[in-house]
């Protein structure tokens, strides 16, 4: 069996059950005493960067960053949501904004 034959395989069931999950989350019945899915649970900062720190990390990268004018904040989101199974669970997300977002929104 070659490379490509097992990979076919080890995607076969992913996809089949990638396939399924819309039809298992749409026959379930939520429960209305739990947390809504979408629910903010915390919000908390991870990374703040003038735009000199923003341009340090790519220029050791071979990425330009002539066009780098702004610093950037970074937060952590963690927020209810459900699984495709259509279970209540956490999940976690990166909102990166401009550090200076009342200039740039002019």
């Amino acid at each position: 069996m070659d490379g490509r034959t097992r990979a076919r395989r080890r995607r076969g069931p992913l996809l089949a059950g990638l396939a399924a999950a819309p039809a298992v989350a749409a026959t379930h019945t939520p429960d209305t005493t739990a947390p809504r899915r979408g629910t903010l649970v915390s919000l908390t900062p991870v990374l703040s960067r003038d735009a000199t720190g923003v341009r340090t990390f790519p220029a050791g990268r071979d990425i330009a960053t002539d066009t780098v004018r702004y610093g950037v904040t970074g937060y952590r989101l963690t927020y209810r949501t459900v699984d495709p199974y259509g279970k209540p669970t956490t999940a976690t997300g990166l909102l990166a904004l401009p550090a200076d977002f009342d200039t740039v929104r002019r």
